[in-house]
């Protein structure tokens, strides 16, 4: 293998979620290919390469590549990232390491500060991405770069942020080279219908991370340019599954509902034979507009109750009420719509009260959420400072945390960590059960008897 640029999906010891594409990396590699740049994409987790060894068994004979650009999830990643750095410092000298991801950007200072990595670039990360490549290639100064956060001698130096793009359908389609593999192995093909969200959740860091940079944090693609899209990657007979990753597909008031009517309308028109998915928040569950989009394929929604509690939905700046909530469910279940629900089961400040409250409405909920958790408080996001200034939160190098106040919901959250590696493969296996709504392919690797999903429940 030669390239110019090589894009890396770190390994991860266990499968999160549903099998897909890195679409991030898929949209950098449409973005610098454009360009005309040699770039090359390794997606670790959908080849089943689970250890740093594996991967560099892959790299070993190679060329060194002049970039190698690494997403980082979580500070799990960071682990396995910073070995895998150690190695490419050692045996490829020459080659300038630069991070991106949620994780690199919201913890960009400290990252910037290891010697194994050169820069770390911030947030939407096409146009810094190409700029600093570019740059490289062609031997020129590269730190000017906007969106970028690198080190100078030992100085993590932060240039001002990049500006967002203002229209998405100026983007070229990703990149999907996986694509292949990604279908032999059940995964089915993403999309982004849109960047960013309206909304200003306390605990997320979309709307975060977006604001950033100067621009719209809320932008979505046109329906013309998403049904171009999805025609590059139908297949050339039969039905078609695919799973938008928007934060909120939907979009805003009735300009979002439109954009989304005209979207079913033109599925419609293109006869297309679709199965898809997507996440929204439970205010944009409207009858007419859901049974509109299930008739031209909708059969799966995400959607983020997050709780039952008043105090608690006030706290994370949720905007919707329990019966909101609940009346949603109500909706996508009468559409016979597949759901799966997102929620967080206690805050530091939940009382015993309150965990209760939420008990008692998961007995009775139409849909039961995928697992169950407690509060993670994320860097840069309105909770973060909010627990901070009523000195509740603990900061390690590259972790948050706050402990629950209440100490019998201290012992439970210990529980639920101490059992991750029981709900994480449930988890997965209902995931992978949704995705049998949108793809006819079997899952056979999981016990039968570990897709009860009250079974996470019992540890109540």
């Amino acid at each position: 293998m030669h390239c110019d640029v090589l894009l890396i999906n770190p390994p991860r010891a266990q499968r999160l979620g549903m099998l897909t594409e890195h679409l991030g990396l898929a949209y950098l590699a449409g973005v610098l290919s454009a360009a005309e740049i040699d770039v090359a994409v390794i997606d670790c987790p959908l080849w089943g390469q689970t250890t740093v060894a594996a991967l560099w068994r892959e790299l070993a004979a190679a060329s060194p590549p002049r970039i190698v650009g690494i997403t980082v999830i979580d500070v799990e990643a960071w682990v396995c990232v910073s070995d895998f750095c150690h190695i490419i410092r050692r045996e490829w000298p020459g080659t300038q390491i630069v991070l991106g991801g949620y994780f690199a950007t919201f913890w960009h200072d400290r990252l910037a500060a290891y010697p194994e990595v050169d820069v770390v670039v911030r947030g939407e990360g096409e146009r810094t991405f190409l700029q600093l490549a570019q740059r490289v290639l062609e031997n020129e100064p590269w730190t000017p770069t906007l969106g970028i956060t690198w080190r100078q001698d030992s100085t993590v130096i932060v240039n001002a942020s990049q500006p967002l793009i203002e229209n998405l359908d100026d983007l070229p389609f990703p990149i999907r080279q996986h694509l292949p593999q990604l279908r032999a192995s059940g995964g089915i093909p993403t999309l982004y219908g849109s960047r960013g969200c309206y909304y200003h959740c306390t605990f997320c860091q979309v709307t975060q991370l977006y604001r950033q940079q100067p621009g719209r944090t809320y932008r979505s693609r046109s329906a013309a340019n998403l049904l171009s899209e999805i025609r590059s990657i139908h297949p050339p007979c039969g039905p078609g599954a695919l799973m938008f990753t928007d934060d909120e597909f939907i979009g805003a008031g009735p300009t979002g509902h439109r954009r989304a009517h005209l979207f079913a309308e033109q599925i419609e028109a293109s006869g297309l034979d679709l199965r898809f998915g997507f996440q929204c928040r439970v205010d944009s569950v409207d009858r007419d507009l859901f049974a509109h989009l299930k008739s031209v394929g909708l059969r799966l929604v995400s959607v983020g109750l997050e709780s039952m509690v008043s105090r608690s939905l006030e706290l994370f700046g949720k905007r919707v009420t329990a019966r909101q909530n609940l009346a949603a469910l109500e909706t996508l279940a009468e559409l016979d719509l597949s759901c799966s629900v997102g929620f967080i089961l206690f805050d530091p400040l939940t009382t015993l009260d309150e965990l209760a409250e939420n008990v008692a409405w998961l007995r009775v909920l139409p849909t039961f959420p995928q697992s169950l958790t407690g509060l993670s408080v994320l860097r840069g996001t309105p909770l973060e400072s909010y627990f901070r200034e009523r000195n509740m939160l603990d900061e390690g190098h590259l972790h948050l945390r706050v402990l629950p106040r209440e100490p019998a919901i201290r012992s439970l959250e210990a529980a639920l960590r101490q059992y991750a590696s029981l709900h994480t493969p449930i988890t997965t296996r209902l995931i992978d059960t949704e995705m049998q709504l949108l793809t006819p392919v079997s899952y056979t690797h999981l016990r039968a008897h570990e897709t009860d999903s009250y079974l996470v429940c019992r540890l109540l």
